[in-house]
């Protein structure tokens, strides 16, 4: 999970770089310069909802993550806290 989380991260902070090079606009650029970057901005739509769909399946993975340590000694779950494990056990005897 961490390992693709910290790609993602990576991968849009590429992204972002890139959008903010390739998009770059003031008051005095033209017309004609703004309607190219829309219809490059459209294309782009796809690109930008996929990356939403990875960082929701990131979120949904997250949900499934517990502290096993709690940071803090005073606190205290009421709740029950269901473990899923990551390999198989195996206890030697």
């Amino acid at each position: 999970f961490f390992k693709e989380a910290n790609e993602t991260y990576t991968k849009l902070q590429k992204d972002d770089e890139t959008l903010r090079k390739t998009f770059t606009c003031n008051k005095n650029t033209p017309l004609e310069t703004l309607t190219g970057l829309l219809k490059n901005l459209e294309k782009e739509k796809e690109r930008f909802l996929e990356n939403k769909r990875q960082v929701q399946t990131l979120v949904n993975k997250s949900r499934n993550i517990i502290c096993l340590k709690p940071r803090n000694p005073e606190y205290k779950s009421n709740n029950i806290v269901i473990a899923k494990a990551l390999c198989d056990f195996k206890q030697d005897k």
